[in-house]
């Protein structure tokens, strides 16, 4: 298995994201105990540590399974200001009509806490799963360029890049992007 995705993705996390998880180490194997299972991490007081699956699943691919995890480990370790600030972002983006999101698991979240809007564990899912489906793509924005996919399943330019600015206040080292009239 070539590591160079994994390790490209691994030097771009900011130093004050590994300063809250700890040192962050994985293992890239062609499979895990649990077959159904892609990845798993650990938190310790030695620092976050990923498993990753490596079969039948591209390099890049990969990398962001392994971003994704440092974002739910990260999620673990917010502050309580920093949750509420997340949680308010997501429901002006709500009120704004934006139905769309990063990733499959952050749209799922979503489309289930619609049918549940007043259950807090729904809402906990959403905004944890949102907030690691973010951090992997901020980190992936620092790694190479990324594309905008556009649709209704998608999270609009300007969402994102409201993201990763909110983001970056709590984690120097993300990119300040430039006003590009979206």
């Amino acid at each position: 298995m070539d590591r160079d995705d994994l390790d490209s993705a691994l030097a771009c996390i900011p130093p004050r994201v590994s300063q809250l998880t700890g040192p962050i180490r994985f293992t890239a194997e062609p499979s895990l105990d649990d077959p159904d299972a892609l990845s798993r991490w650990t938190q310790s007081a030695t620092g976050l540590f990923v498993e990753l699956a490596t079969e039948d699943i591209e390099p890049h691919d990969l990398a962001m399974e392994f971003l994704t995890c440092v974002g739910q480990a990260l999620w673990e370790r917010t502050e309580e200001e920093q949750r509420r600030e997340w949680l308010c972002l997501l429901l002006d983006e709500t009120d704004g009509g934006i139905g769309g999101e990063l990733d499959e698991a952050a749209l799922e979240a979503k489309q289930y806490l619609k049918t549940r809007p007043s259950n807090p564990d729904a809402l906990e899912a959403y905004a944890a799963a949102s907030f690691a489906a973010s951090i992997a793509e901020y980190v992936h924005s620092l790694w190479h360029d990324i594309e905008f996919t556009e649709g209704e399943d998608f999270l609009p330019e300007a969402a994102v890049k409201r993201r990763f600015e909110l983001l970056s206040r709590w984690f120097p080292g993300f990119p300040q992007f430039a006003d590009t009239g979206a």
